[in-house]
């Protein structure tokens, strides 16, 4: 005896297909995410309302400015539209090719951040720096932490620069 079909199965199997297609590209994206190495994670804002054609446009231009400063940074970034009024907003995780991977003194934090803030003068950016065990579930592979975060809106996600794998330091 089979069991019986779900509502979801009966009246939109298309809209099943769909979410299911969604958290297969979903998954994809964070498995390759995952092993690169990021600096930053921020998110970025517009002053006023932007459509899809501008953000992209946007969001090219805020890399190329980047890359003036820093020629090996690359991004995953993702572009989503918010709960609020569907505003459109940015999610990146960002390589900014900086020496090592250790810590940097609170100046050329300061300094790169600045760098980054500059970039984008289209609205706010919130800027941290990236530690994958401060994002809930970041440090557990199965979970995905920022990387999950950063590509949930897969159709929005875009790669940008050259990429550089993570290699953990052998003790």
């Amino acid at each position: 005896m089979s069991a019986a079909p779900t509502l979801v199965e009966q009246f939109a199997p298309e809209a099943l297909a769909e979410a299911q297609r969604h958290a297969q590209w979903h998954a994809a994206w964070t498995d390759w995410v995952r092993p690169y190495r990021f600096d930053w994670m921020l998110r970025l804002s517009w002053a006023s309302a932007a459509t899809e054609a501008r953000a992209q446009r946007d969001v090219a231009h805020w890399f190329e400015r980047l890359q003036r400063w820093r020629k090996e940074c690359a991004a995953v970034v993702g572009i989503e539209r918010g709960p609020v009024g569907g505003l459109l907003h940015v999610h990146s995780l960002l390589y900014t090719g900086l020496p090592g991977h250790g810590p940097l003194s609170a100046l050329e934090e300061a300094w790169h951040a600045e760098h980054v803030r500059e970039a984008w003068p289209h609205g706010l950016v919130h800027l941290e720096r990236y530690r994958p065990w401060r994002v809930k579930g970041g440090a557990d592979p199965r979970r995905g932490g920022a990387a999950r975060y950063i590509t949930k809106e897969p159709a929005g996600v875009e790669v940008l620069g050259a990429w550089v794998r993570y290699q953990p330091r052998r003790r």
